[in-house]
């Protein structure tokens, strides 16, 4: 059995990113305000703020440890953020069937925010949502075409429960500009 690469997952997203309408077609470049980051690429720029932001978020919920979203895009002066964290296997996708109840459930537990790309990506959120309305993207799969993404809004101030889906289908037909 082949080993699902989430490099190849992260491929996706960034190729994706590229191809959005007024968005910069690399990491670290900003275009109409527009930069997005690789994991910790935000390092020395003017977002290097984010590494105070993440200083305790590992996924393994010990809040001792950096954690580090495998994307990030912002908009200067502006209060949406995102997050986007993927997984390269799509059983690795959601720790619920249901995603309409994350809302409910939170986030999970340190195995399933380590484990699954939707509970890690809302794990991020948690960590802006004092100060941005964050969209946080979850993306999981092999293959461009049937790989899964799914979205939520967190509004600034609110918690989990506060959460809304904004998209739920496979990357090649979803992930628009959203800022």
């Amino acid at each position: 059995m082949i080993r699902a690469s989430e490099e190849k997952t992260k491929g996706f997203v960034a190729e994706k990113l590229k191809n959005i309408p007024s968005y910069p077609s690399s990491q670290n470049t900003e275009v109409d305000g527009v930069t997005w980051f690789k994991e910790d690429s935000y390092k020395g720029t003017s977002y290097d703020w984010l590494s105070g932001v993440f200083a305790t978020a590992s996924k393994k919920q010990t809040r001792k440890s950096k954690g580090t979203p495998d994307f990030m895009v912002v908009k200067n002066e502006s209060n949406v953020i995102v997050v986007i964290e993927c997984k390269g296997s799509s059983e690795n996708h959601s720790s619920l069937d249901n995603i309409d109840e994350f809302a409910m459930h939170g986030f999970g537990t340190p195995e399933e925010t380590e484990g699954y790309a939707v509970n890690g990506a809302l794990w991020y959120a948690s960590f802006l949502a004092d100060n941005y309305d964050v969209i946080a993207i979850a993306v999981s799969g092999q293959m461009y075409a049937t790989a899964k993404v799914t979205s939520f809004v967190w509004p600034k101030g609110g918690t989990i429960a506060d959460i809304e889906i904004v998209e739920d289908g496979v990357l090649a037909a979803q992930l628009v500009s959203i800022l």
